[in-house]
């Protein structure tokens, strides 16, 4: 059971890892769209702030909200399936074993579009709102994978106790 849990944790470690970069790239991306001649965002919300920099914070904030969101009840499902696909394998458990080939798909896909947002012409708030809002999300999703590796664990102990 030790090493299923671990799994769980890896996966939510994943997710943490990527929803931090993209976080971060996110944040980046939207403080720097200040000095962008083109922010259709930031000009957007700077009907309802009194400075762009005000603008920027709402967008951050924003961003972080709709992430959340997803985080928690659209990934969720997500998170499930593959918590439930872990927890069904016999050890010993092979990668090749613990994701979907739909999830991988899903995976190297989301790398692509992403690869690809970088090479055409988007606004930085816009690149920066999008990175942010995923990596929240991500970040979210991995923080469920991390509450079922500690309840598999809890279970675990009380099992052996």
């Amino acid at each position: 059971m030790k090493r299923v849990i671990s799994w769980i944790v890896l996966s939510g470690v994943t997710w943490f890892v990527i929803g931090f970069f993209l976080l971060s790239k996110g944040i980046n991306l939207s403080v720097y769209s200040l000095s962008a001649s083109s922010s259709p965002i930031i000009s957007f919300l700077s009907h309802f702030t009194k400075t762009p920099e005000q603008s920027v914070l709402l967008l951050i904030s924003l961003a972080l909200f709709l992430g959340y969101i997803k985080g928690r009840f659209v990934l969720l499902k997500t998170v499930k399936k593959v918590v439930s696909r872990i927890l069904s394998l016999e050890e010993p458990i092979k990668v090749s074993q613990v994701y979907s080939k739909n999830y991988l798909i899903l995976l190297f896909s989301m790398i692509a579009l992403g690869v690809t947002i970088r090479y055409l012409p988007i606004a930085q708030d816009i690149r920066g709102f999008v990175d942010l809002t995923i990596g929240a999300a991500l970040m979210n999703g991995a923080l469920l994978y991390f509450r079922f590796a500690f309840a598999c664990k809890k279970i675990n102990q009380e099992k052996q106790n």
